[in-house]
């Protein structure tokens, strides 16, 4: 099979010339690099699974508190925290009151179309 395929190669050459040949052959080159680079670059895509851009973080963060930080960061951290514990307690009294005013002026919607239409 290889000797056949060696003798078309040749018949091939002799037939169509050596410059044609280099042509064939540099496409040929051009096609099995291009092929490998995909290959590559897919078997690689395909371990993180995710077509995001991840950013790198450095590796010295330390999880939960800075336990080493100065005493004033320490109770401004504290503070920050109270401070955003408060924010988050008025925004839901204030939602709630929001809900008890729209259920109101729903009732009085109602009652409204109900006298309206008790004039037609």
């Amino acid at each position: 099979m290889a000797g056949m395929d060696l003798s078309f190669a040749m018949i091939l050459f002799a037939l169509t010339g050596w410059n044609l040949a280099a042509v064939l052959v540099a496409m040929a080159l051009l096609i099995a690099i291009m092929m490998l680079r995909f290959y590559h670059h897919f078997s690689r895509s395909k371990k993180t699974d995710s077509y995001l851009v991840r950013t790198k973080r450095p590796d010295d963060r330390k999880p939960g508190h800075n336990y080493d930080a100065p005493p004033e960061v320490l109770r401004w951290e504290v503070h920050m925290q109270e401070t955003a514990r408060d924010l988050s307690a008025q925004l839901d009294s204030k939602m709630l009151a929001l809900q008890h005013l729209i259920k109101e002026a729903d009732c009085a919607a109602e009652r409204l179309d109900e006298k309206l239409r008790e004039q037609d």
